[in-house]
């Protein structure tokens, strides 16, 4: 009796000490957090049934987290302020929480990047018939492709990738008379960065521009970033009616290589003399404006599309500072136009690069 007896109360002490006894436990919503190199702030959800501490890990100080303690309430909210990285692509570093008698503990990871995307073009134009070309992709992170406008006339592939690879664009045949354009973005993993690619296709139909006249139907401009990507916020688009001499400005190509760019602006006219060189072969233009200083601005310009429709290039005239121009042709230029308007230009005023008539 007395043995059984001795039993049940070494069974009655051991199951009181484990009732005693609270296994301490925390729990996080996340245990990994990623940041741009812009720096953000970020929040945890925690769960704790003990009081607990919070430490970084190496003493980083690019970030921060509160509070520090659990104080009287053991849940609610982390905040992990990280600030802007300069002048690196990636630094991580990590925080541990540890209950309060030492029983539980995790750590969360914090990891700043910089997502790199760069293209080795962001403009393709293609002819009327069906063809593939290629652009190479060097990128430190994941990412996938958005074909912006869902066009259907032509394909990138691969959709998805990491790090370096080859995007393949196939256009199908085009029988239009006009030409059609798209665009589509590579987004970085986690969307800290994009890189837009612009397609154009048409038939290139005019072997030579001169003696043509063009009004401006639209002016596109935009900052690109050190990676020659757009920045979105920079983009500035006009539109014009090519066919009104009152506004806007227009394009005189003479037959001798030389030229005349008119813009109108309120009350007086603004000229810039220039001579030009067209290759429809390798669809180029390079113009030179002439400036009152004697000194020269040369514009190497790539020739999207070439129709009795529209003219339209792009090019960088400026470091970082892109510009595409739609232009229509709107006639040809007579002998006595192209008189007045040599003329006109020849009358400088001493502003550089900027010949004005009232």
């Amino acid at each position: 009796m007395k043995t059984k007896n001795f039993i049940l109360a070494i069974i009655a002490l051991a199951m009181l000490g484990l009732t005693g006894c609270k296994k301490e436990t925390i729990t996080l919503s996340a245990y990994d957090l990623l940041v741009s190199e812009a720096g953000d702030t970020k929040t945890l959800d925690i769960t704790a049934n003990c009081d607990w501490t919070l430490s970084i890990d190496d003493n980083a100080d690019w970030f921060t987290v509160s509070p520090m303690t659990s104080a009287n309430d053991n849940q609610g909210q982390l905040t992990i302020v990280v600030q802007p990285m300069e002048g690196q692509e990636y630094r991580n570093s990590s925080f541990t929480i540890v209950s309060g008698k030492g029983k539980a503990s995790v750590t969360v990871k914090v990891t700043q990047k910089k997502e790199v995307i760069e293209l080795s073009k962001y403009e393709l134009w293609f002819p009327k018939e069906a063809e593939t070309k290629t652009i190479e992709v060097t990128a430190n992170c994941k990412w996938t492709v958005t074909i912006d406008d869902n066009a259907d006339w032509y394909t990138v592939s691969p959709m998805l990738g990491e790090n370096g690879g080859s995007l393949a664009i196939s256009v199908q045949p085009y029988e239009g008379s006009d030409y059609r354009s798209s665009s589509f973005t590579i987004t970085s993993e986690h969307g800290f960065t994009t890189a837009k690619v612009f397609l154009s296709q048409n038939k290139l139909e005019f072997d030579e521009i001169f003696n043509m006249v063009f009004g401006v139907s639209k002016l596109e401009r935009w900052n690109t970033d050190y990676f020659g990507q757009m920045i979105e916020d920079s983009y500035k688009h006009w539109e014009f009616n090519p066919y009104d001499t009152a506004t806007g400005y227009r394009m005189y190509f003479f037959e001798d290589g030389h030229g005349v760019q008119r813009d109108h602006h309120n009350d007086s006219v603004v000229y810039f003399t220039f001579t030009y060189d067209y290759n429809a072969a390798n669809r180029s233009l390079y113009i030179e404006f002439d400036l009152v200083s004697d000194s020269l601005e040369n514009y190497s310009v790539n020739v999207l599309t070439a129709s009795e429709e529209l003219f339209r290039f792009h090019h960088e005239y400026k470091p970082n500072f892109w510009e595409r121009a739609d232009m229509r042709k709107v006639g040809t230029i007579t002998p006595g136009e192209k008189s007045l308007l040599m003329r006109a230009a020849k009358k400088r005023h001493g502003v550089e690069g900027i010949f004005k008539t009232k």
